[in-house]
């Protein structure tokens, strides 16, 4: 059975919003998740979590774009924010797996990286 998502717009007691396609009563396809804290959330959702292709801005300026699994960012990624920018691998919200970081000051760490800690 093929069930079709339809759009809706919703606001919650906590203050955050939700706009975007649901099925089965459950956020599945596109959309945008206002929290009530300004961040915001653009992309694929899947009974209710972020699922697929998306980008997270976050309060100190920081977007988080990529590949996400069970509502954490896992797979291939993008950090940009004031401090500088990462692109690579990601497990868990953690950079895991190769990656390079520039930062603001110019200085690179570009190679291995376990639970977003750079090894080198």
């Amino acid at each position: 059975m093929n069930i079709k998502s339809k759009p809706i717009f919703e606001e919650h007691p906590t203050g955050d919003k939700f706009l975007g396609e649901v099925s089965e009563g459950k956020k599945n396809g596109l959309g945008m998740y206002l929290f009530n804290d300004g961040t915001k959330f653009v992309g694929e959702f899947k009974n209710d979590e972020r699922n697929g292709i998306g980008m997270y801005y976050l309060n100190d300026g920081i977007i988080l774009t990529g590949e996400w699994v069970d509502g954490k960012l896992s797979g291939k990624g993008l950090m940009s924010g004031p401090d500088g920018m990462f692109i690579g691998e990601w497990k868990n919200d953690h950079q895991h797996g190769f990656g390079s970081f520039f930062s603001s000051e110019e200085k690179v760490l570009d190679g291995e990286w376990i639970n977003g800690k750079f090894v080198g």
